[in-house]
């Protein structure tokens, strides 16, 4: 993951595509805005995590804006995610929760048509 990907404008993009009732909270807004940065960590074998409590959490927060999508796939508005499965699914050095925190995050952006789609194409 050389280069952070376009997240940060996709959060603004997220935003602007919501109805009136639904919005994407302001919490959410800088998440995404650091989720490239998350995803390098995350990706990078030489950093370790404390423990997977991290990647539970994380792996929450993804279910719940795909239930909130406001028109807008999560692999659309952040493509550093394709990058970042990509990245730990080839690595040979990958810790075994990590590889399960893909898997299950490919599951999750893969449930729908359209991001099964998105998954193929990328």
């Amino acid at each position: 993951m050389a280069g952070e990907s376009p997240c940060p404008a996709s959060a603004n993009n997220w935003k602007q595509n919501s109805d009136a009732k639904t919005s994407i909270s302001s919490m959410d807004s800088e998440c995404l805005v650091l989720l490239p940065r998350v995803c390098a960590v995350l990706a990078d074998p030489t950093q370790s995590l404390p423990d997977d409590t991290s990647l539970e959490k994380l792996l929450d927060w993804f279910t719940g804006l795909t239930k909130e999508d406001h028109g807008l796939t999560l692999l659309e508005s952040c493509p550093c995610l394709v990058d970042y499965i990509s990245t730990v699914c080839l690595d040979k050095t990958t810790h075994p929760s990590m590889l399960s925190f893909s898997l299950k995050l490919s599951g999750l952006l893969a449930a729908s048509q359209h991001g099964f789609n998105l998954l193929q194409v990328n």
